[in-house]
């Protein structure tokens, strides 16, 4: 996920159009029915997102400039 995600950010693949929902609001759909368990506790989405943040990735923004 994250190389899918770096490669997103360099422009490498392209970003998906999603017009009908955010990409919270499908984290959440997602991941909601684990929300009821007490362990391990559930990721947040700010969480996620910052689990998923490509920018001080610099040994894969290194490859990927590599390769673009």
């Amino acid at each position: 996920m994250r190389v899918a995600t770096g490669l997103m950010a360099c422009g490498a693949i392209p970003n998906p159009d999603m017009p009908f929902n955010s990409e919270a609001t499908r984290y959440e759909q997602r991941f909601g029915s684990f929300a009821f368990m007490q362990r391990p506790m559930p990721l947040l989405y700010d969480q996620y997102t910052a689990a998923m943040d490509v920018t001080g990735a610099s040994l894969i923004l290194t490859c990927l400039q590599l390769h673009v």
